[in-house]
This record gives structure tokens, C-alpha cells and sequence, in this order.
């Protein structure tokens, strides 16, 4: 049976014994909070004694990936994640979180705990390992794929495209990976396992070819010394090599792809935004440690949210936008705007499943974006981040930024060239 199969049957399991005996929920409260208290390691003996591990369902999560997460945020404090993960070591032969401890399937809640730690004070161990993690990326293979949608202002048309092969990073540039190459953390939301932020377009390219540098890679862009406009906007020329072998910033149609893979949803593997990715309604308003969410069907971690991150492309409209004529609503499928008395009944629903709400504004009519007698400047961001509106996160939304822009909310991806 897959483990998180077997951690679902224990949560069922666990809850039907609560509500047949009062005394068992009883001890369970005061139990409970002692977890969550200076007391960690007598509460979780407590629990074993009793047999009750599989109360734990109520704080952890197991994920199709085999990652132990936790279920509520913020997290408790940095003693109780450290106490409760070594605490779970300690576990039975052939329980679950035992077994998935062995597995290195603890490593969710390891990055957890490296969210609120200083990238200039981790220890050499957590530095190693969390930079090698930082690196890892999947190679998806080369062909003809579809991108874009005929529904969503300024990714009209839908389209087929022919593609090389590549690799793309399973998480964003971590700031503890950014921090060893460049010694320095420009993270308005400091953590050095939360996605590095408030760097420009030209500030990703520079960290690429100093990362491809350092692990003796060739440098994938020609970058001229640095030149200004009249209002003190960098214009410095850059060229891409694209035969090097070295880091750099993904095309957009190479992220596009990655996320669209095995996937039929809006989201990665969703069609519940809260489970993939960190936007507005869910974020606490700030960046998230990565991992912390439901993996994509191809493996990658934080496509949906967290940060929206920079690609290579100029952000034109597509071939063809300007001819295009957009899908009606009823032709897309797209919900029909709900009376008043519609939306308090649909939000009512929602909550219940724990989606995020309908907005009780009418929406406004999308205009499709076309550049018209003028150069485009701007370079487009995919994936969303944690400011934005959950619908700002799905697979085919484009965005974009003058090159220049340092923002909270905008961190970027690796990838490279395969042969």
C-alpha cells in the first residue's frame, strides 16, 4: 500500500476513535497542547505509551511524494519542529513516519526549519546540503508540445511549438544557493530555504554565469559592461550562447511545458490552488520555505506561487494574438458571473472544502495586450507568487516586468542545455 494511502487510513482511523470515546479526545486536548509546548518529548512518550500515534494525522501530512509536511501554518516554533522531527525517529519499526523518516522523507520538514534560519549562520552541513538540493534538476525531453490558451489575456492563441531538450530546476533559486555565489542576500523575506528575491532580470543572468563559472561550466551569456538611460534604468547588452552548457534562465515555453506536464488542471496538479501554491489568500503575505507544498505530476516543486519568476523571453504578445478572437465564456466552460445570493451559497461551499472564495467583485473585462509603435522592454514572469490572486498562479498566465524590477514577489528557476 503507497504510504500516504496508509497515513490517509490512519487519519480516518484516529478521528472515528475520537468521536466514539469522549475520555480518549479528552487526553488527546491536553495532550495536545503539551506537544506544542516545552514539553514536546514527555507529550510525544505520552502518545506512544497510549498507542496513539496515529493522532499525529492531526499536525503532519503525507504527500504522494512521501514528504512529511506540516499541515498548519505558521509552523510552531524552531525547538518544537527540531524536538517532534527527532522525536519521530524514535518511532516503531513499520510505522509510517518511521519508515518515511529512513527514507529521508523528513526532508520537507528540514527545509521548514531552515526558513527562518540566516543564511550567514547555517552550519557547514545544513550549507552542503541545502545547496546540493538547491542545484537538482529534471531533464525534460525535446518535440512538439502545446502552449499557451485561448482564454487568458495575453496567452492567446493556444499553439504548437517544437522544442530541444532541457533541464529545469525542481525548486527556485534557494537564497542560501544565491548567498554562496554572489555573498550577498538581497531577500526582502530572509530564509535560507525560502526563494531568493528582489533580484532583477540582469541580476539573474549575473548569478548564472558566476554559478556556471564556479562549477566549471561555460557561462551561457555575454553581458556588456554596465550602461544606464536618462532615468537611471540599467540597458546593458546582453547576448545568450545558446550552444553553452552552463546555467541560465529558463525560456518561457520551457516552463510553461514543465508545468503543463501530465497535468490537465489550471494549477499543478490541482485544481485547488491551496494544495499546489503560496498566493495571496494563503501566504500570510510573505515567501514560504520551498517543498512546503503538493508536488507537480513531473516531480517539480513551487511552480504555483511562493515567487513568480523570471524567464529569458521578451514579453511579445504570441503569433497570431492580434487576428485572434478569444473564446466565448460559454465556449471555455467559464462560470457565469453568480447572483449576490449564488456567491454567499458558492463561498459557503468552498470554505467547507477549504478552497479560497469567489471575489464578491464583477470581473472586469480582459483586454488583450498588444504592444503597438514601440520596442518591448519588458520580460516575462511565470508562475505567480505569493502576493498574487490564486488565478494570477495557473499554468498559462504571463506576466512581465521591465528588466530592471527588484521585487519581493519575484524570484527565478534554473535550467540548462541537454544534449
Amino acid at each position: 500500500m503507497e504510504l500516504f494511502e496508509q497515513w490517509k487510513k490512519e487519519a480516518v482511523r484516529w478521528r472515528e476513535e475520537c468521536k466514539r470515546n469522549r475520555y480518549q479526545k479528552e487526553q488527546w486536548d491536553k495532550i495536545s497542547v503539551e506537544l506544542m509546548s516545552e514539553d514536546t518529548i514527555n507529550a510525544f512518550r505520552k502518545l506512544k505509551d497510549k498507542g496513539w500515534t496515529h493522532a499525529l494525522t492531526e499536525y503532519f501530512d503525507v504527500g504522494t511524494d512521501h514528504m512529511i509536511r506540516w499541515k498548519q501554518r505558521p509552523a510552531p516554533s524552531l525547538d518544537i519542529q527540531y524536538s517532534l522531527g527527532e522525536a519521530l525517529r524514535t518511532l516503531p519499526s513499520g510505522h509510517v513516519l518511521h519508515t518515511l523518516s529512513e527514507k529521508n522523507g523528513m526532508q520537507a520538514l528540514w527545509l521548514l526549519r531552515l526558513e527562518s534560519a540566516s543564511v550567514e549562520t547555517l552550519s557547514s552541513g545544513d550549507r552542503t546540503r541545502l545547496e546540493e538540493l538547491s542545484l537538482t534538476c529534471k531533464r525534460f525531453e525535446g518535440g512538439m508540445y502545446r502552449i499557451g490558451s485561448n482564454t487568458a489575456s495575453f496567452a492567446y492563441p493556444e499553439h504548437e511549438i517544437e522544442i530541444s531538450p532541457f533541464e529545469l530546476g525542481y525548486y527556485p533559486v534557494t537564497q542560501l544557493l544565491y548567498y554562496s555565489v554572489m555573498e550577498s542576500n538581497p531577500s526582502s523575506h530572509e530564509g535560507a530555504s525560502r526563494p531568493v528575491e528582489m533580484v532583477s532580470w540582469f541580476d539573474t543572468l549575473r548569478f548564472c554565469n558566476a554559478l556556471s563559472k564556479k562549477k566549471g561550466l561555460q557561462s551561457c551569456y555575454k553581458i556588456s559592461e554596465r550602461s544606464f538611460d536618462g532615468d537611471g534604468f540599467e540597458t546593458t547588452s546582453v547576448e545568450w550562447d545558446g550552444s553553452a552548457n552552463g546555467y541560465r534562465l529558463p525560456r518561457e515555453e520551457e516552463w510553461e511545458i514543465a508545468a503543463r506536464t501530465q497535468n490537465d488542471h489550471d494549477y499543478v496538479g490541482s485544481a485547488n490552488p491551496t494544495e499546489v501554491g503560496w498566493f495571496r489568500d494563503n501566504s500570510m503575505l510573505t515567501s514560504h520555505a520551498i517543498m512546503q507544498k503538493k508536488v507537480s505530476p513531473c516531480g517539480l516543486y513551487d511552480l504555483n506561487g511562493n515567487v513568480d519568476e523570471w524567464c529569458w523571453n521578451l514579453a511579445k504578445p504570441y503569433d497570431g494574438a492580434e487576428s485572434f478572437v478569444p473564446q466565448s465564456k460559454e465556449e471555455a466552460n467559464i462560470r457565469p458571473t453568480l447572483t449576490l445570493e449564488a456567491l454567499v451559497i458558492e463561498n459557503q461551499r468552498r470554505a467547507m472544502l477549504g478552497i479560497p472564495p469567489l471575489f464578491t467583485e464583477q470581473p472586469k473585462e480582459e483586454v488583450l495586450f498588444i504592444e503597438e509603435e514601440r520596442e518591448v522592454l519588458e520580460r516575462v514572469n511565470r508562475g505567480g507568487g505569493w502576493f498574487d490572486l490564486a488565478e494570477e498562479c495557473t499554468v498559462t498566465r504571463r506576466s512581465r516586468f521591465y528588466p530592471t524590477v527588484r521585487d519581493a514577489n519575484l524570484g527565478f528557476r534554473l535550467a540548462r542545455n541537454v544534449s
